[in-house]
C-alpha cells in the first residue's frame, strides 16, 4: 500500500480526509500501489480553499472538476451534491481557521495495467491553509518562467510532471536572500491560446512596464500579413 498525505506537517494525524466512502486520519489516508494514478499518473484534481472559514466558489471548482473528468473520459464516482456535503463536512471536522480542499478521482485499479475499467477511487483531501507574510504583497516576490506546456491543458489532471520540473528549475535559479520563488508555465501560443491571450489582457489590466512577449508568426503571417500590428496594439492597449 502507497501512503498518500502530507509528510513533515506538525499535527498532520490530527487531519480528517475522505476516502472511498470513510473518514481517515492522515495515517490511513492509503490507496494501493498499483492505482493507475500512481503507475501511470491517470487522474483528475481539483483545488480550492476557504476564506473567513467558507469554501470559495465551490459550485464553480466542482463544475470544473467534472469538465476534466469529462476531458480524461472518466464517469464521476460521486454527484455534484455529494462532493458538496463532503468538502462542506470535512471543513466543520478539521475545524482548522483555513482549509485547503484538494478533491481527487484516481484512475482507480485496472485489470492490464493500463486501462480504466471504472473502478476510480475518490479522495477529498483537508489541511491547514498556509497564511504567507504581508511582506509578499506588499514587495512582492521573485518570479522565474520556464518554457514548458502540459498536455490536455483544459483538465486538471494528476500529471503535473511539468510544474514539477520547472518548480525544480525555479530553486535552482534562486538567488541568495531570495525569500520565496515560484514558476510560471509559458504557453506555444497555439495548444493554450487562450490561456496567452488572457495573460496579455491581465499584463494590460495591472499596467505592466516591464513585460516582453515573444510571438512566433511565421504561419500566420503568410495568411494574415498584417496580424503584428493587430498583435502589437492589442498588447499595448
Amino acid at each position: 500500500m502507497l501512503k498518500v498525505g502530507i509528510v513533515g506537517l506538525p499535527n498532520a494525524t490530527d487531519e480528517i480526509h475522505y476516502l472511498n466512502g470513510q473518514w481517515v486520519d492522515s495515517e490511513d489516508l492509503k490507496i494501493s500501489a498499483f492505482d493507475l494514478s500512481v503507475t501511470r499518473g491517470f487522474g483528475v484534481f481539483d483545488f480550492l480553499r476557504t476564506y473567513n472559514n467558507k469554501p470559495f466558489m465551490l459550485k464553480e471548482h466542482i463544475n470544473r472538476f467534472f469538465y476534466s473528468l469529462k476531458i480524461l473520459k472518466m464517469e464521476s464516482v460521486k454527484t455534484r451534491k455529494e462532493i458538496e456535503e463532503i468538502v462542506k463536512k470535512g471543513i466543520k471536522r478539521n475545524g482548522f481557521s483555513e482549509t485547503n480542499i484538494k478533491i481527487i478521482q484516481t484512475g482507480g485499479m485496472s485489470d492490464d495495467g493500463i486501462t480504466p475499467n471504472g473502478r476510480y477511487g475518490f479522495i477529498a483531501m483537508f489541511t491547514p491553509a498556509t497564511k504567507y507574510p504581508i511582506s509578499y504583497y506588499e514587495k512582492g516576490i521573485k518570479l522565474i518562467t520556464a518554457p514548458m506546456g502540459r498536455m490536455y491543458t483544459e483538465a486538471k489532471s494528476l500529471d503535473y510532471m511539468t510544474g514539477v520540473l520547472a518548480l525544480m528549475e525555479a530553486k535552482k535559479k534562486k538567488e541568495p536572500g531570495s525569500r520565496t520563488s515560484i514558476y510560471c508555465l509559458m504557453s506555444d501560443g497555439e495548444q493554450d491560446a487562450g490561456n496567452t491571450w488572457e495573460a496579455a489582457m491581465l499584463a494590460g489590466k495591472l499596467r505592466l512596464d516591464n513585460l516582453t512577449a515573444v510571438i512566433m508568426a511565421i504561419v500566420v503571417l503568410s495568411i494574415m500579413p498584417g496580424i503584428i500590428e493587430v498583435v502589437r496594439h492589442r498588447l499595448r492597449a
